[in-house]
């Protein structure tokens, strides 16, 4: 195919007069008509910037130097300019990105296959570059359907420093956006909100601020919103309620305040929730009981108090719960035992008065149990030895007695395997000749000194 180039009347000579956007870029009937297509499918706002907006240069683009020569009936001109689009908002791509002059549009692509310790990426080879002249459907990072739509963006961990354009709510058929892990900022937009094929929303591990747009809670279809890690603020409103797809939720990590709406429980769908790092206060609502399929919540690191809600003995299904570092008080529920499937309790760092309720033998799964710095008090039962567990943090509380033989017996020195990490409050305080629990030689991995609120191993 021949490169489209643009005509000498495109270029402004130093004495011409200032012209619009629009009167820049038609030099013939095909730009005239593609401006027509792609402007009653945008809209006009999105071309009120001057002639170096990455809106004008995607259209320049498309009209000038696209060597795929669309016109004002190709099916995919709308979709492939919003693709250019993005591209322009945003700069520093890790890998693929527009071809130099000369430089064939291949590329070896990377894709993020692991986020721990580091960020691991594994060879694409094979991949085509954007902006490149193939189809859109062709280059790294897009997924299309058999007609050529465009279904998903998964452009994760690509470095990418830029703005979301809202034009990419245009494309109606997209399922995913998917771009966590890159360094994008400005607001979230609120025209995601009609795209109503759109499933899934990931975009944590980046740079947005702003609040969530409230029109995002009114997309019906909507099965998971991930915002977590950027330097979003403002609450969550009731509407949340309105989510009633929503399978997974999260905005960990922010500066979210506010409470958590009781409207939670109306989400019937939501199995995994995660809402730590924020500045969340309040209670945590009884409405959660009515999460019938939560198999985990993270409500960690907030300043949420009061005393736990019984109702989380309704959630049958939850493995993992994760309450630490809050203002919680009170007594522990018997009726949390009842969470049969529960494999991690973690309920450090709070304000709980509380027995170990021999109840907690029906946690048959249990791995882990933290109930470092709170006022457990009374003995230890020996029940927990015919749990599972492989982490149990038991100190600095006002527990008494000794570490039961039954938990002894499932220590081990292999981690995955039987207990691994044990701590109790057994090394006298100081001033003292005797501990507060006494703990076999070999058993506890380390022994604590409340007083002080010093372990040693």
């Amino acid at each position: 195919l021949a490169v489209i180039t643009r005509s000498d009347s495109f270029a402004p000579t130093e004495t011409a007069a200032p012209t619009s956007l629009r009167e820049s870029f038609m030099t013939s009937s095909r730009e005239e008509k593609i401006w027509k297509v792609i402007l009653k499918e945008i809209g006009e706002t999105s071309f009120l910037g001057d002639t170096d907006s990455a809106t004008a240069r995607a259209l320049k683009w498309i009209m000038y130097e696209d060597q795929l020569n669309l016109t004002e009936g190709s099916e995919n001109l709308v979709q492939r300019f919003i693709c250019v689009l993005f591209y322009l908002s945003t700069s520093n791509w890790l890998t693929c990105n527009r071809p130099l002059p000369g430089e064939s549009s291949n590329c070896t692509g990377k894709k993020l296959i692991s986020i721990e310790p580091d960020l691991l990426y594994e060879d694409k080879p094979g991949s085509l570059r954007w902006l490149s002249h193939t189809h859109e459907c062709y280059w790294n990072g897009i997924e299309c359907d058999a007609l050529w739509r465009i279904r998903a963006f998964e452009i994760r961990g690509q470095n990418i420093s830029g703005t979301l354009p809202t034009e990419i709510a245009k494309m109606p058929y997209i399922q995913s956006l998917s771009m966590m892990w890159n360094k994008m900022y400005g607001t979230l937009p609120p025209e995601i909100a009609s795209m109503k094929y759109l499933l899934n929303i990931e975009l944590h591990f980046n740079m947005f601020t702003g609040t969530i747009p409230l029109s995002w809670y009114e997309a019906r279809a909507l099965q998971r919103i991930n915002t977590a890690s950027n330097f979003l603020s403002g609450s969550v409103p009731i509407e949340i309620g309105l989510l009633r797809t929503l399978k997974g939720y999260f905005n960990f990590d922010n500066a979210i305040t506010g409470t958590i709406p009781t409207e939670i429980g109306q989400m019937k769908f939501l199995a995994y929730t995660r809402w730590y790092r924020n500045v969340m206060t309040g209670t945590l609502p009884t409405e959660i009981g009515n999460l019938k399929k939560l198999q985990e919540i993270w409500m960690h690191r907030n300043l949420l108090e009061g005393q736990l809600p019984s109702e989380l003995g309704m959630l049958k299904d939850i493995a993992d719960v994760r309450l630490h570092f809050n203002r919680f008080s009170g007594t522990i529920p018997n009726e949390i035992y009842n969470m049969t499937q529960l494999r991690r309790l973690d309920l450090y760092d709070c304000n709980f008065t509380s027995t170990i309720s021999t109840y907690i033998g029906q946690l048959r799964a249990l791995k882990t149990y933290r109930i470092r710095r709170n006022n457990f008090y009374g003995t230890i039962p020996s029940i927990l030895g015919q749990l599972p567990l492989e982490w149990v943090w038991l100190h600095q509380n006002k527990l008494s007695g000794s570490v039961p033989m039954e938990i002894c017996a499932r220590r081990s020195a292999i981690k995955n395997v039987g207990l691994y990490i044990l701590t109790a409050d057994c090394t006298a305080p100081v001033g003292d000749d005797d501990p507060i629990i006494d703990c076999l030689a070999g058993c506890c991995t380390a022994c604590c000194d409340p007083s002080i609120g010093l372990c040693y191993k």
